[in-house]
């Protein structure tokens, strides 16, 4: 069955919206799948709804399909180029924590403080690769790059009982200096201990997953820890302090806990763990939480990765929403520099001095030199413009569409290619153009959002009057005529607009009648109509109360009921009208 294209019910530019003001959360609210879990308490915030488009990749850079992506629970999958998309996902005020997992890969994640708009993130996935093996009652030394793990004897499966056998071992090493660390490593450098919530700067990080020879998931018995030795890199061993705090990561939390410290010996760290996840040598200080948005003159713009530099070259780097929003956690009281940079382009380069103050909240004026402006219309399935929506430049980058429009300042590189889409982030996608840049101003042929130029759509209908199920299934046509009144609804009548009407005309065996409608307004609870199935009388609607559980592009959920006169028993009756669902087939 295809997936609903039948209302867009939620305007697309509300995409951050708290719910009702509740109790906090704490990290320690949810347990640790490793079962080693600090104690640390910083509050999650209230429950928000967050829009977010993702890109995985494996270490080389190329796209993964069928990543398998999850927020809160609810999962998605990547698509042949790598990308995800994720429509009003469940995420509190303080942290999106969104995991990736592909078979033959180190479990990726990636943790921001959601902002207003479409939040990007990116994940890099890093191979496996071949296991280093030892037996589980001798131990071994095993490692890989700049990190040696002395791993000692006496291992337990999931269930706590002891494992006798050969151990896979499946180390990665993520090196501070690689620029890619920031996608790679697990979550954000958001860590917490008993001075709460802190900002990281990390010295080196290694994950390792240990597994029986059928593949269940293992961890290093009580009282058998491994010695872990990692080589500081030359370029920071300067500043690298004597004694370390260690840190790993909580799956179950998406931050760094710390736990344990390790000693400088010469040019390597040395000490202890008891557990494996991912661990990680960092240094912890203050932070100043930003809530940053990106303008030109007064204009928000959007479609920009920023990297945050500080004094000692530590760079870390965030992405800003369609909206042209970024932010999260920042040192504080240091003078940084923050650089704006488009697909490879540095576009501007901004100090930023910050303080001591817990939330900071500032706009960049950022001015592209010498702009491209790249402009054009997105239309729906009827020719009219969309009202609400995305333009994706190259994959990645994201622009509003207002009204119907768009209009995109691009670095001006003569020559250079770009590919251009728009998209409804929970529904259609337009073909996507290429184009290249030799002028300064270049218009674009219009997007549809349409895949579907017909004007039929094949829906399906299905819900219970007392208790009774009915499914009702039929081609449904946009119609007007004495007999019959016009339908609306679905991807072509809609147009994926949000302010129209949805009435919709069935009958069971498929034929039409005025007598049978069925009506439910967009952002209102009541309907009118009537309802007639196969097998009882036709319920001529005196008081129909249809109260809207759930509307999205795929599928809108009903229910409710309503009082009509019964001319068997001649009296009122009341019939509820349960588990209603409209979907396209």
């Amino acid at each position: 069955m295809k997936k609903l294209s039948l209302l867009c019910l939620f305007a697309f530019g509300i995409v951050l919206t708290q719910c009702q003001k509740e109790t906090p959360h704490k990290w320690n609210d949810v347990p640790d799948p490793t079962g080693n879990s600090t104690p640390y308490e910083i509050e999650k915030g209230a429950s928000v709804k967050v829009d977010a488009f993702g890109k995985i990749t494996n270490e080389h850079g190329t796209p993964i399909e069928g990543v398998e992506v999850s927020l809160e629970g609810k999962t998605y999958r990547t698509d042949a180029k790598g990308l995800v998309q994720i429509a009003q996902g469940d995420a509190y005020k303080e942290l999106a924590y969104i995991k990736a997992k592909k078979e033959g890969y180190f479990a990726g994640s990636r943790s921001f403080i959601p902002q207003a708009g479409i939040n990007r993130f990116e994940i890099m996935l890093v191979s496996k690769g071949s296991p280093q093996t030892f037996e589980s009652n001798s131990g071994a030394l095993i490692g890989t790059g700049k990190a040696l793990i002395q791993m000692g004897a006496g291992y337990i499966d999931a269930n706590g009982n002891p494992y006798n056998g050969t151990v896979h071992a499946y180390v990665n090493y993520i090196n501070p200096e690689d620029p890619n660390i920031s996608i790679i490593m697990p979550g954000d450098l958001r860590g917490a201990n008993d001075d709460g919530e802190r900002l990281l700067e990390t010295y080196g990080m290694i994950a390792v997953e240990l597994e029986s020879e059928s593949g269940e998931k293992l961890e290093m018995a009580e009282g058998n820890p491994a010695t872990v030795k990692l080589k500081v890199p030359a370029s920071i061993l300067h500043r690298a302090p004597l004694t370390i705090p260690l840190w790993h990561f909580e799956e179950g939390k998406g931050i760094w806990g710390q736990e344990g410290e390790a000693k400088l010996v010469n040019d390597t760290y040395i000490g202890e763990v008891s557990h494996f996840s991912t661990w990680n040598w960092d240094v912890p200080f203050d932070l100043t939480r930003l809530d940053a948005s990106i303008v030109s003159g007064t204009t928000p713009i959007g479609g920009f990765d920023i990297k945050i530099i500080r004094p000692n070259g530590d760079v870390r780097t965030v992405k800003s929403t369609d909206h042209g929003k970024f932010g999260g956690l920042i040192p504080s009281n240091e003078n940084l520099q923050f650089e704006f940079w488009f697909d490879g382009i540095r576009v501007a380069n901004i100090p930023f001095q910050t303080n001591s103050e817990e939330k900071v909240v500032h706009s960049f004026d950022v001015k592209i030199p010498h702009p491209a402006v790249i402009s054009g219309s997105v239309k729906g399935c009827l020719g009219t413009n969309v009202d609400r929506g995305t333009v994706v430049v190259n994959d990645w980058f994201l622009y509003p569409i207002k009204d119907g429009k768009y209009s995109i300042e691009l670095p001006y590189v003569e020559g250079k290619e770009f590919r251009i889409r728009a998209i409804y982030l929970n529904g259609e996608s337009s073909p996507t153009q290429e184009f290249t840049i030799t002028s300064k101003t270049i218009a674009i042929e219009d997007l549809s959002l349409c895949s579907n130029t017909d004007t039929e759509d094949d829906f399906s209908i299905s819900f219970k009057l007392d208790g009774v199920s009915y499914d009702i299934k039929g081609l449904k046509k946009i119609v007007e005529t004495d007999s019959i009144l016009s339908f609306r609804g679905g991807k072509a009548a809609l147009d994926f607009s949000f302010n129209n009407e949805f009435l919709l005309n069935f009958y069971k065996d498929g034929a039409w009648g005025s007598s049978n409608q069925f009506s439910i307004k967009l952002f209102e609870n009541n309907g009118y109509g009537a309802i007639q199935v196969e097998g009882r009388e036709r319920v001529s609607v005196d008081n129909l109360d249809v109260v809207v559980i759930n509307r999205n592009p795929y599928k809108v959920l009903f229910s409710g009921s309503f009082i009509y006169y019964d001319n068997q028993s001649q009296s009122i009756k009341t019939v509820m009208l349960t588990e209603g669902q409209i979907f396209e087939k």
